[in-house]
């Protein structure tokens, strides 16, 4: 898990601009080797109830792991 620009004390982070560069490297060593990573990605916040909730929407992005793509 790699969490960017969230604080878990809830108090407000601010916003920004920029680039988050994540680099994988898939291990040769394994036995099976997905041809595809799926990489969850989620945004947003909100409160129901009293309960805070994190990760309001989200999508996967399929990360191809084959050299012919």
């Amino acid at each position: 898990m790699i969490e960017v620009g969230r604080d878990r004390s809830y108090r407000p982070t601010g916003g920004g601009t920029g680039t988050v560069v994540i680099d994988l490297v898939p291990d040769k060593d394994t036995k099976h080797q997905p041809e595809t990573l799926k990489v969850g990605v989620e945004v947003g916040s909100s409160e129901k109830d009293g309960v805070k909730i994190m990760g309001t929407d989200s999508i996967e992005v399929p990360v191809s792991l084959t050299d012919d793509e």
